[in-house]
């Protein structure tokens, strides 16, 4: 296999340079940093498939597909980076994925649900939930 369709152990590659055993494959002046990684992830993404303009960043007006994540990547150590896990995650508006203190949200789609947020060292983190924008049939309410 080429690449890993894990989206977590793409961007380790990326920032770190190892693969998944930890054998170095590139040096320090041919690996990203963390946020152009994660563009190149996002963005990049929607720019190749041509939905630029409707996916790959939290924006107004752009599909509220979104994911709460076990860990905070741009704080893990970079060894932790390939361990991060979805707890929760939303497409298209809709709840189709949820662990752990979100579990319960898993079983009930098209109701209003509550992800509370905090500063991006706690264990869940939205970063700028007021700019996300959800289909109208379901609501999920961020609240700091």
């Amino acid at each position: 296999r080429v690449a890993s369709y894990n989206p977590w152990t793409a961007l380790y590659w990326l920032v770190s340079g190892r693969t998944v055993g930890g054998m170095q494959m590139y040096d320090h002046s041919a690996r990203l940093d963390r946020d152009t990684a994660l563009m190149l992830w996002t963005q990049g993404s929607a720019w190749f498939s041509s939905e630029q303009n409707q996916k790959g960043q939290i924006k107004a007006g752009q599909l509220a597909d979104l994911a709460v994540l076990s860990k905070d990547y741009f704080r893990v150590p970079e060894e932790e980076i390939k361990g991060i896990e979805s707890v929760l995650t939303v497409v298209n508006g809709d709840i189709v994925y949820a662990a752990g203190a979100f579990g319960p949200l898993a079983t009930t789609q098209k109701t209003t649900h509550h992800v509370q947020t905090g500063t991006c060292g706690n264990q869940y983190c939205i970063q700028n939930p007021a700019a996300v924008k959800l289909d109208p049939s379901a609501t999920v309410h961020v609240s700091q």
